[in-house]
């Protein structure tokens, strides 16, 4: 084996490996901003600072079940306690009934119940809020993934990147949608999107770096990879 061979031999496998490390992580991850968000800013974008009041005291249990990672009493309820699904229902048209929309969407997707996660967050509205709304769209594609339905996650993915270019959620959403790229073997759209990014303004130094071994990998597939270009 060549000096040359090696060297990509040795980076692919590198790869590899970063991208296998990266799957799991990456959809935790989103998983991990969704609960945030939906803990404090949308509460108080779509509740509190409305007054709703008849609503505003349901909403709140269903707030402190969720920060507390009980998610099946916050799809499913319990005496006393009103569901989010019965909220989204019994308050249908209503922000708070949006807002639970979210809640049970994000649970039924820690939960793994991936068809209904799918159902409840289609049907939130972000009402133009770009981080709300890439985080509900990318929640979407993630659900689709695990059902191994891998272009539509993939569609779910785009759109989230689309919605909104930003610091925090798009690296997340991108990288996902770069795994996606590579396990439909859609190389040269992962490279397009790749381009992409290294000239949006909004993305970190440290990303676009990870971005460089993506581009490895993909050109390492293609018999295109170039270790002293890489390098640079």
């Amino acid at each position: 084996m060549t000096e040359h061979n090696h060297q990509e031999n040795d980076f692919y496998h590198r790869i590899i490996e970063f991208v296998e490390e990266k799957k799991k992580p990456l959809i935790i991850g989103t998983l991990a901003v969704a609960a945030i968000v939906a803990g404090y800013f949308l509460y108080e974008t779509y509740v509190s600072k409305p007054k709703q009041k008849e609503s505003l005291e349901l909403l709140a249990k269903v707030q402190d079940y969720f920060k507390q990672d009980s998610f099946r009493l916050v799809v499913n309820g319990a005496p006393g306690f009103k569901s989010a699904v019965q909220i989204s229902s019994d308050y249908s048209g209503t922000k708070s009934g949006n807002l639970a929309n979210y809640y049970a969407g994000v649970s039924y997707l820690k939960l793994g119940e991936y068809d209904n996660a799918i159902k409840y967050l289609k049907k939130f509205d972000s009402n133009g809020d770009k981080l709300v709304g890439a985080l509900a769209l990318a929640c979407i594609g993630d659900a689709y993934v695990e059902k191994t339905e891998f272009k539509e996650g993939l569609n779910y993915y785009k759109q989230a990147i689309d919605y909104s270019i930003n610091e925090l959620t798009t690296p997340i959403h991108a990288q996902k949608a770069l795994n996606v790229y590579i396990e439909l073997k859609q190389y040269d759209d992962a490279l397009q999107l790749i381009d992409r990014l290294n000239n949006e303004k909004n993305i970190p130094d440290d990303f676009k770096k990870e971005l460089k071994k993506y581009q490895g990998l993909i050109e390492a597939k293609l018999g295109k990879y170039n270790p002293d270009v890489n390098k640079k």
